[in-house]
């Protein structure tokens, strides 16, 4: 066979099961090791008389039943997303842990590699198979979508859980990852690089002082000479730029904004930037989940340093109970809690059509706008506070290459976090002029001292008025309440008496 001892053998593996063809067994120690990194291993197939089922999940157990039926339903696009019938797609889910106390760990990312090939031999003439990557992990995303690359590559090359086997004990091999340290990692016969971000308060000069990358410590799957791939964080302009992204603060800022909108969508941007500020719902359709799932992640990312406070769910189903839900309250008319989904399928448009926003990046959309200039590619019930950024669009740099794609991405980075840095700083500015240590806020104090004409954004905003709208409506939100509770100063709400 073509994975088995030899392989195991050749990238210094040892084989370390009770039973021949199980996977082997791993002590509490070894789990705790293994769950910095990841929480498990997921194999989803289609079975012709059972549908979508996992097929196998390591480690053993660690999936409650509604989990797996969960997992499976997520692991598979819910709608064709292939022009050919075939190929591959990757992206990204989130999916809620039972057992777990309801705080972020509560959720898992699965990064999953999904693939479609024609077999006539099969019953519906197809073979569909994923493998996931399970962690709890809200940061290096690149990081893995490198390891779900390389481990779905080699997994369907060659059909064996030895290949599963062989991650896990590559990954036992990996040290703890301290803050501000750079590591070569062995996985499957490569070597992802990755740069574990300082925290707030270390200062990290590691690359101007020429610091190198630290390997695992133990024995490299390289030690003989053999040949060895490398996911070099620096290889090209693209991964430099997007690497250093994960040094700021805030969620996904490795995703890539320019791949997601393009010319289409970029100047949209603002607007969404108001609505997720704002803790506004969000329905995002796509033609793929790999688009859908990154755009999700692009919109959390847009408000750096904050939090969005609310639930996400880069991928949803229309099998996902979490669908159920939204359909009913939306049938009843109650509240929407704050949330941004992805979703495929057509169907979410009809049966989520009184979602408080829904952004379309499917191609239909795109055609349709063409000849019919009513239709609106970002639909909201509300009129938006802010128009497009236009001193930060007339930067970006014309063409398509790589390089010109990864530039742009960048410098609307730089552009949105700057604009999150002068918003927030109105509220700095607020608190240090007052002179005790307790500070007081108060809405209408702050508005009427709000100062639209000295404002570094004025431009992208409708009008003064709509500005300081916009602020009533931050202020008034869930993130906000969390923004606060961050700072400094300890804060009291003084209520206005009119």
């Amino acid at each position: 066979e073509y994975m088995g001892s030899k392989f195991l053998e050749l990238y210094g593996l040892r084989m370390n099961r009770e039973v021949e063809g199980e996977l082997m067994k791993l002590d509490e120690e070894k789990l705790m090791l293994m769950r910095q990194w990841i929480n498990g291993l997921v194999v989803v197939e289609f079975n012709i008389d059972e549908g979508q089922i996992v097929d196998f999940c390591f480690p053993r157990d660690s999936l409650t039943k509604a989990e797996e039926k969960t997992i499976s339903y997520l692991a598979f696009p819910d709608s064709n997303c292939f022009t050919a019938n075939e190929g591959i797609s990757k992206y990204i889910f989130r999916v809620k842990r039972e057992g777990r106390p309801s705080t972020a760990t509560s959720y898992d990312i699965g990064y999953t590699y999904f693939l479609q090939r024609r077999e006539p031999n099969k019953a519906r003439g197809y073979f569909q198979k994923s493998v996931v990557i399970l962690t709890s992990q809200e940061k290096y995303l690149n990081f893995y979508k490198q390891m779900i690359s390389v481990l779905g590559d080699l997994y369907f090359e060659s059909q064996n859980r030895f290949v599963l086997e062989a991650a896990v004990q590559n990954i036992l091999m990996w040290p703890e990852a301290l803050p501000g340290e750079h590591y070569e990692l062995p996985f499957l016969g490569t070597m992802i690089k990755i740069f574990v971000p300082p925290n707030d308060n270390q200062q990290s000069n590691d690359t101007e002082n020429g610091k190198e990358a630290r390997s695992s410590g133990r024995n490299s799957p390289d030690k003989d000479g053999s040949k060895m791939k490398y996911y070099d964080c620096e290889s090209d302009l693209s991964s430099i730029l997007l690497s250093s992204d994960i040094s700021h603060a805030g969620a996904f800022q490795e995703s890539n904004i320019i791949e997601v909108f393009g010319q289409t969508h970029i100047h949209l941007l603002w607007n969404l930037w108001e609505l997720v500020m704002t803790n506004q719902s969000i329905l995002v359709m796509a033609d793929d989940p790999e688009i859908g799932s990154e755009a999700v992640l692009c919109l959390l990312s847009l408000i750096s340093p904050l939090e969005f406070k609310g639930d996400y769910r880069p991928y949803l189903t229309i099998y996902d109970q979490e669908y159920k839900t939204l359909v009913d309250s939306l049938e009843r008319k109650t509240r929407l809690s704050n949330r941004i989904i992805g979703c495929t399928n057509p169907f979410f448009l009809k049966s989520m059509e009184g979602f408080p926003a829904i952004l379309r990046l499917d191609k239909g959309s795109i055609e349709e706008q063409k000849s019919n200039t009513k239709m609106k590619l970002l639909k909201t019930k509300d009129k938006f506070c802010t128009t497009s950024d236009k001193n930060a669009l007339g930067l970006l740099l014309k063409g398509g290459s790589p390089e010109v794609r990864a530039i742009n991405n960048s410098l609307i980075r730089k552009s949105i976090r700057n604009l999150n840095y002068v918003f927030l700083q109105e509220f700095e500015t607020f608190f240090s002029k007052q002179k005790n240590e307790i500070k007081l806020f108060n809405e209408k104090e702050f508005i009427d001292k709000l100062n639209p004409s000295k404002f570094l954004y004025r431009h992208m905003f409708v009008d003064d008025e709509h500005l300081k709208k916009f602020y009533i409506a931050f202020i008034r939100s869930e993130n906000f309440l969390n923004y606060i509770k961050t700072l400094r100063w300890q804060i009291y709400f003084v209520k206005s008496i009119k």
